[in-house]
């Protein structure tokens, strides 16, 4: 044995990790590519964290010669968090320091992001803007409209102007892409040995999976999936660990519950967040099924995504509270088409609830009234403007300039805090200044400046929270109690700021005369976050809140592990394939480009279904419970109904929880990293404003602190940049 493998074996027991002779060869080698095939539970995390131990301490490579991707931010960084800590354990016993701050761990998305902002690929090495990675709502937003549309299909060499065939061109432009081979076989490592699961459990995901046949027809020996994984269960415990519950919904659903409830009661899981219900999908009957088990049951439940956001309390109360400011009413009867009845109803109920948080407040009632006397102030002198340039024939987008402003002011019935504004000193030497330059404000500017409102959507926001509702749930949280308002809260500064970048952030008396909050705010913004079905918060760091059984999608639970799992609906409908991927294997063919290993189209949806439902079976560590609806209208996927048939499970009453091993609640959450001047100084400032700002992510209405924060960060950088000798 080398010294180098003694010391890494001794690394090994300090963290007390025994690897199986797979994992150590993965671990240990180093000559060209490994491909590494990992079952679930197989320790796949454990053995990359340490394969790059023994790369960086005993072959000196470079950390900044490594990349480690994953799939999400969180990943990367318990990644990062974790190889920190082993690096810092090898160098008690090498006594050499181990830097990884320019090594890079991340996903795909921010290594991109990270090339396309970096200066050393920029000409003269200047500053790019930072590319931004749009979330689904914003993509949503940028391709709707057309110019943007335009514009991407410019860039992707397609003619907007003209009437052509879209499939033609999209396929031809695909077809342009070419794949290269890395030209060297890599080494297979196979990690079989599953150390999250019971035997039981282990054994019927195998069965399950190896249930189809995976083989090429065309091909025989060619496989749609990794062959040969032959995965064993590291325990022996041959005790019942799968349940198969049976018969009438309504049946199933309680006695499902009830065995949860009794595995709770018998102290062998700790909290209720270690039982996960998985969906094939969130919103079918099934899901509505367990609700009401739960809640018959009084057990909490946590389902974030099966709610639309807008349906929660503090959205109908806020923009129920906005749309009695702004006068917007709700018309279902008059709607076209049901998604827009749908929404007017929805509007109806917010103002329903807004109007009875309003009666219990009656200095909320008197602010309503004084941002109708405001909003009608702005509103009145807009329209006296825009019918005199209307008679006079001057259009909204004629230059401005002094003269302009002096004609306005003499506009009658105007009211004189506009005159005032009109006259200034302020403006008049702004416009001055604009003409000067070459880029002349408009008249329309005009208006719209001088019968500005002195607030925003957001700031509005923050004076409502001031009132007796908003306060309440402000004083729960910071009690330790139900905080989830603050957390609803947080997500309407973050949609109120996004469309506030959408459209002009300034509320002028433009606005109220062509029922812009009425038409742009609520019948399309707030109608597309309706329709999109936008969901409840869900926090990236504590995903499961303790006290709830967390419903989830089966392709949520990826790289998760409870102690019991329940597979909560086995039905899937037969789909044929999707016409994208059919015109896409079609231009394949066509052009003679068809992948070696393709699967057939016929396949498709069996095959996806069985790795689905392979994801799902594989979660539990020690009592996997599946759902099986019986009577009309109910079916079970054809895969699932063979295992069940092959095998007999035994049901929720033949379980003996007092068998079960107990869990052991090993939470992954990493410990959070203070700092002075971002943690501790505001918090010292204001306590309740660093609740909101830093814990519930609430967006800033004013963005002076950002800007401060980005100006320095530009400084530092350039200087930093024109000391390493580029440009600056």
């Amino acid at each position: 044995m080398t010294e180098n493998e003694e010391l890494l074996k001794k690394l090994f027991a300090e963290k007390d990790f025994k690897p199986n002779d797979a994992q150590y060869r993965a671990i240990t080698h180093i000559e060209g590519p490994l491909f590494l095939t990992a079952g679930p539970g197989s320790g796949k995390t454990r053995v990359l964290l340490w394969r790059t131990l023994n790369l960086i301490v005993f072959h000196n490579v470079q950390p900044n010669e490594i990349f480690l991707a994953t799939f999400t931010e969180k990943a990367a960084l318990q990644l990062k968090e974790g190889l920190q800590g082993l690096l810092s354990i090898a160098s008690k016993y090498t006594h050499k320091p181990y830097d990884i701050a320019e090594m890079y761990v991340g996903t795909l998305h921010s290594l991109c992001q990270k090339l396309l902002s970096d200066r050393r690929f920029s000409e003269g090495m200047a500053r790019s803007r930072r590319s931004v990675i749009m979330d689904e709502l914003d993509q949503h937003f940028f391709i709707a409209r057309s110019d943007n549309w335009n514009a991407l299909l410019e860039a992707g060499g397609f003619d907007p102007s003209k009437a052509v065939d879209a499939y033609y061109q999209i396929n031809t432009w695909f077809g342009m892409s070419r794949e290269k081979e890395i030209g060297v076989k890599p080494t297979r490592i196979d990690l079989n040995i599953n150390y999250r699961s019971r035997k039981q459990i282990v054994d019927t995901y195998t069965s399950f999976i190896e249930g189809t046949n995976w083989e090429n027809p065309d091909k025989p020996g060619q496989y749609y999936r990794i062959p040969d994984k032959n995965i064993v269960a590291h325990s022996e415990d041959n005790n019942t660990s799968v349940i198969l519950e049976s018969g009438k919904k309504e049946d199933v659903t309680k006695n499902i519950v009830e065995l949860i409830r009794k595995i709770k009661e018998e102290g062998k899981i700790s909290d209720y967040n270690q039982c996960a219900l998985l969906f094939p999908s969130l919103g079918a009957a099934a899901e509505k099924e367990f609700e009401n088990a739960f809640e018959d049951a009084g057990i909490p439940y946590y389902a974030p995504r099966a709610n639309n956001i807008l349906n929660t309390e503090e959205f109908l109360v806020v923009f129920g509270i906005l749309a009695k400011i702004f006068k917007v009413e709700a018309n279902p009867d008059g709607a076209r088409g049901e998604g827009m009845k749908n929404f007017q109803k929805w509007l109806q109920a917010a103002l329903i609830r807004a109007d009875e948080v309003v009666n219990e407040d009656k200095n909320l009632e008197e602010f309503i009234v004084e941002k109708w006397t405001e909003i009608e102030f702005s509103k009145r002198n807009f329209r006296a403007m825009a019918n005199y340039c209307e008679e006079k024939k001057i259009p909204f987008t004629n230059k401005a300039y002094a003269q302009t402003t002096r004609v306005l002011a003499a506009v009658p019935k105007l009211d004189d805090n506009v005159k005032r504004v009109l006259l200034s000193k302020n403006l008049n030497d702004f416009l001055t200044k604009k003409n000067n330059e070459g880029k002349p404000m408009s008249v329309g500017y005009v208006l719209s400046r001088v019968t500005a409102l002195d607030w925003t959507l957001l700031d509005l926001f923050y004076q409502l929270n001031t009132f007796n509702w908003f306060g309440e749930k402000y004083e729960k949280a910071e009690k330790g109690e139900e905080d989830s308002a603050l957390y609803n809260f947080g997500l309407i500064t973050k949609y109120l700021a996004k469309y506030m970048e959408m459209n002009n952030p300034i509320i002028s008396g433009k606005n109220f005369q062509e029922n812009a909050m009425g038409k742009n705010l609520f019948n399309s913004y707030l109608y597309t976050l309706y329709r999109l079905g936008e969901t409840e918060y869900e926090d990236a760091d504590d995903p499961f809140p303790k006290g709830c059984v967390p419903f989830l999608t089966v392709h949520q639970s990826k790289g998760l592990e409870f102690p019991v799992v329940v597979l909560a609906s086995c039905r899937h409908n037969n789909r044929q394939a999707r016409p994208l991927d059919v015109l896409v294997r079609k231009m394949f063919v066509e052009q003679n480009k068809l992948p070696e290993m393709a699967e057939p189209l016929d396949k498709m949806d069996e095959y996806d279904t069985m790795r689905m439902f392979y994801v799902a079976l594989s979660r539990a560590k020690n009592v996997l419970i599946m759902a099986q609806f019986k009577g009309q209208g109910q079916s079970t996927y054809h895969a699932l109904n063979h295992l069940f048939n092959e095998k007999q499970f035994a049901n929720c009453s033949q379980l003996h929880v007092n068998e079960l091993p107990d869990s052991n609640d090993k939470s992954d959450r990493m410990a959070h990293v203070y700092t002075y001047t971002g943690d501790y100084l505001p918090y010292k400032n204001c306590p309740r404003n660093y609740m909101v700002f830093h814990k519930y992510a609430f967006v800033p209405s004013r963005s002076q602190t950002m800007f401060f924060g980005s100006l320095v960060h530009q400084s530092i950088e350039d200087l930093q940049n024109f000391i390493n000798g580029g440009i600056r």
